[in-house]
């Protein structure tokens, strides 16, 4: 893992080396080596490397091309290196992942950054071209930053390290605080800083004096079906992508582990490594709770029951109960991780959860962390569409079947399953569009279920930009089932970026190969009645994973309660949160984007009649309130204000 930092003179005189070390000193954590620098006479770069592979330890950074005199500084894994490195005339043990990197580009320029699997992002500048090109993998997991300055260009993988340069403005942009406060995004190039962009994920941005040209190399979306044989045809090829995925991170010599529940996602994946290492220990970490509801408690025990029985069935998996939930939304320890990175972690109430399972994968030695995101848009997926495929192809019979099958199944009305996946998916968008309009049906406000202002939310320019976003509420609620999926798939929130430096801070690369773009291309090939069978969902998954999981985990018919101890959580700093709010000196910025009148009332009001009163709406505390005080407490920290 390397975090770094760089500049490239467009005609303006380069900093110093030491500078840019200074400004170093925010790249990565305690465990990353000391700060160094490379500079040439247009060019000063500054990094910090955590090794997680033997080949990094050793890797020369930066990697310079004696023809062409570029240099690439970069960081990640890339997957399939053989295959690359035979395409490339060389073998993959005579080159690190940067120098793979750096030779796609010289072979086949931006191309050969579509030819990279796995997660990564780098910088390269070609001094003699005055041309500097940014690159980031699909994931996203690499964060990549840059600011267009007067003749120079400042790019790097950390805001707080761009900001200490003292070259780039701390102003913050509205429009990305709205995000922040509501916790979802449209824009994927937009940060928190108004003079601060990201490299948007699966692109090349290519900056000269000239200006930007981007290049989005792959989206997701759905291909020419698939055709196999068999359904044992498409269980086996299902299998033989997910060990693909995965393989590329058995290089790691340190520690896997694996957030761990007792669904679908994280188990494949703990599994799966299980299965391709057996030799090798694979760590769970798995979050329960410490008390609450009853009900909610017995599905949390049968939950962890699934998490031991996966780990009778692979010994080599070790897992974890983990109970501590203790980051609290304007927890003060949040200042040095805002000081380190810039940002606000986004989702405090799903992020003390993660950061509580990073911080026990931590102090077992783990270097590399998994987490499940993504499956059920993968190869978990439910397969709704599959109701409106049958009816286009005219199998109208065997639709009556899975419908009647699925209402069985799910226990829902089977008119309610004719409406949400069959009508709405099959009736002319128009008429969808007249029929909301009059049942008196508006689209959901973006500011719905969020403290953001909704005058601050128009002012900002966050409502016209939701307007064209491709997930924004006007548009989903007129897509069909089937182009739902690739949107989702390629939403990358503002604030992740917040998440992924916060476990890199620890020491920790956290990635989600269910995400991988090459089980994307996979899953989206194939054809929908692979998904859902004789009225149950996930049919792919429980046959591909049968061969892994256990018979109990493969029968689960619903999903888990993410945070059955929400009201714990929120007991611990609920009244001191209304004290704070009460007695603070508002940030200016706050009082504009922030309904704290609102956030007053709700903390004014006992936590336990508003979970009572809010059972069916559990977004207004672990979302509304918590996003809002995280937010509140990150402006705080930036307007130094003295609590």
């Amino acid at each position: 893992m390397l975090h770094f930092l760089g500049l490239v003179s467009l005609g303006a005189p380069l900093p110093s080396s030491a500078q840019m070390l200074h400004a170093a000193h925010r790249l990565g954590g305690p465990d990353f080596e000391a700060a160094q620098s490379w500079s040439s006479d247009t060019c000063v770069l500054a990094w910090r490397r955590l090794a997680l592979r033997p080949e990094t330890r050793a890797a020369t950074i930066p990697v310079i091309d004696p023809d062409s005199g570029t240099c690439l500084i970069g960081s990640g894994r890339i997957d399939e290196r053989a295959e690359l490195a035979a395409a490339l005339g060389t073998h993959p043990r005579d080159a690190g992942d940067t120098e793979l990197m750096a030779r796609s580009f010289a072979r086949w320029g931006e191309a050969g950054v579509g030819r990279l699997m796995g997660n990564f992002g780098f910088a390269l500048w070609d001094g003699r071209a005055g041309q500097l090109t940014l690159a980031k993998d699909y994931f996203g997991t690499t964060p990549l930053f840059y600011h267009l300055g007067d003749g120079f260009v400042l790019f790097g993988t950390n805001p707080a390290a761009l900001l200490a340069t003292g070259l780039c403005s701390r102003e913050i942009d509205p429009a990305t605080l709205g995000e922040n406060i509501i916790g979802r995004s449209a824009d994927p190039e937009a940060t928190l800083y108004r003079n601060l962009r990201r490299v948007r994920r699966a692109s090349t941005l290519r900056i000269d004096r000239s200006g930007c040209r981007n290049h989005i190399y792959w989206q997701p979306r759905r291909g020419a079906p698939l055709r196999l044989k068999s359904d044992v045809d498409y269980v086996e090829a299902t299998r033989e992508i997910l060990d693909r995925v995965l393989v590329g991170h058995l290089r790691s010599s340190a520690p896997l582990g694996v957030m761990l529940s007792g669904g679908f996602d994280s188990a494949s994946i703990a599994a799966t490594l299980a299965m391709l290492a057996p030799d090798r220990t694979i760590a769970g970490f798995t979050s329960v709770p410490a008390g609450g509801e009853p009900e909610r408690m017995r599905r949390m025990a049968r939950e962890w029951a699934h998490v031991e029985a996966l780990a009778r069935r692979h010994p080599n998996i070790e897992a974890q109960a983990i109970v501590e939930k203790d980051m609290r939304p304007c927890d003060d320890r949040y200042r040095d991780l805002f000081a380190d990175t810039g940002l606000p972690i986004g989702s405090p109430a799903l992020m003390c959860r993660r950061l509580a399972l990073a911080e026990a994968a931590r102090r077992s030695g783990v270097r590399t962390l998994f987490n499940g995101d993504g499956g059920n848009r993968t190869f978990t997926s439910e397969g709704p569409q599959l109701f409106a495929h049958l009816f286009r192809s005219g199998r109208w019979l065997q639709l009556a079947s899975e419908v009647g099958a699925a209402a069985a199944f799910s226990g829902r009305s089977p008119w309610k399953i004719l409406w949400r996946d069959v009508l709405r998916d099959i009736v002319p968008r128009q008429l969808l569009q007249n029929w909301y309009r009059l049942r008196d049906m508006p689209a959901r406000d973006i500011t719905e279920d969020s403290l953001l202002r909704r005058s601050f939310a128009e002012e900002s320019g966050l409502v016209e930009t939701w307007r064209a976003a491709p997930n924004s509420p006007d548009r989903l609620r007129l897509l069909r089932t089937e182009e739902i999926e690739p949107v989702y798939l390629n939403v990358q929130p503002s604030h992740s970026d917040g998440m992924t430096l916060a476990y890199n801070r620890m020491g920790l690369d956290v990635v989600a190969p269910l995400r991988d773009r090459r089980l994307i291309d996979f899953i989206l090939s194939l054809p929908p009645t692979q998904f859902r069978r004789g009225g149950v969902p996930r049919f792919l998954a429980r046959r591909v994973l049968a061969d892994r999981l256990p018979a109990e985990t493969l029968e689960e018919r619903g999903y888990f309660d993410p945070f059955a101890d929400l009201g714990l959580w929120a007991e611990k700093w609920w009244n001191e949160a209304a004290r704070q709010v009460s007695n603070q000196r508002p940030s200016e910025l706050a009082e504009q984007a922030i309904d704290l009148h609102q956030l007053g009332r709700l903390l004014g009001t006992p936590l336990s009649d508003l979970l009572d009163r809010e059972r069916g709406n559990p977004h207004i505390v672990g979302s509304a309130v918590a996003n809002a005080l995280h937010v509140n407490h990150f402006l705080r920290w930036h307007e130094r204000l003295n609590d």
